[in-house]
């Protein structure tokens, strides 16, 4: 709430007074936000409007619409680039694409991500849910293709990432994690091509024994975001 920054710690004991004077209490706070906070902006806020609407992304909204109705300004609504048309690279794409023809296929801009689980792993489960958020992000089906000698993206309308699972339990236990690091720094190195995708990798290697109850079972599951998939633009 914004009222939190005048109120004092005597407001609290106010409030519990009862709820007329926590009015008053709250009156008094939003009058100092709007004397104090909206004429940093130049701009004036009806104090109506901040009872309506008493959260900072309600006060930002509103000093918003108050100095765009000052300077006769208004936001063109976002609406979504038509599909039926070649699609401009963002800014940050055209960077990726630059590095991409001058060092091809390098892992500098990859993310890699590990997480160690001492639980039985639902390989199946996880493998949809990762292929959800594929669904969801078009960066994540996204390539890059050339026309007429200009970069473009290319998404793919559905893309499946595969989970392959590695099966270290028939290593020596030492064995077994000395690989499973391997692996990871294997993965971590791994070269996007960002003319044919997927831009992100997985993998899960499961470091148990068919001997070994379920609380002592180890998975590192291990998950590497291209340059595409990691780019902020899409």
């Amino acid at each position: 709430m914004l009222w939190a920054r005048p109120a004092t710690v005597g407001a609290s004991k106010r409030r519990r007074s009862g709820t007329s004077t926590w009015k008053v209490v709250r009156t008094c706070e939003i009058t100092w936000v709007a004397s104090n906070e909206c004429p940093t902006f130049q701009v004036e806020v009806p104090l109506r409007r901040l009872f309506e609407a008493p959260t900072v992304a309600g006060l930002a909204q509103s000093i918003e619409t108050a100095m765009q109705g000052e300077q006769g300004l208004q936001a063109p609504p976002i609406l979504p680039f038509p599909r039926d048309r070649d699609l401009p690279l963002s800014f940050a794409q055209q960077r990726l694409w630059f590095f991409d023809q001058v060092f091809p296929a390098d892992p500098l801009y990859n993310i890699p991500f590990f997480v160690r689980l001492k639980a039985p792993l639902n390989i199946a489960a996880l493998e949809q849910t990762l292929n959800e958020i594929v669904r969801r992000h078009e960066v994540l089906r996204t390539t890059f293709a050339t026309v007429e000698g200009q970069p473009v993206q290319v998404i793919a309308p559905t893309l499946t990432v595969p989970l392959p699972v590695v099966d270290l339990s028939e290593l020596a236990e030492n064995e077994r994690e000395a690989q499973a690091l391997q692996l990871a720094k294997e993965e971590m190195q791994r070269s996007f091509d960002l003319t044919i995708g997927p831009s992100c990798g997985l993998q899960s290697c499961d470091l148990a024994t068919t001997s070994t109850p379920c609380a002592g079972q180890y998975t590192i599951f291990s998950t590497t975001a291209g340059p595409l998939g990691s780019s902020s633009g899409s």
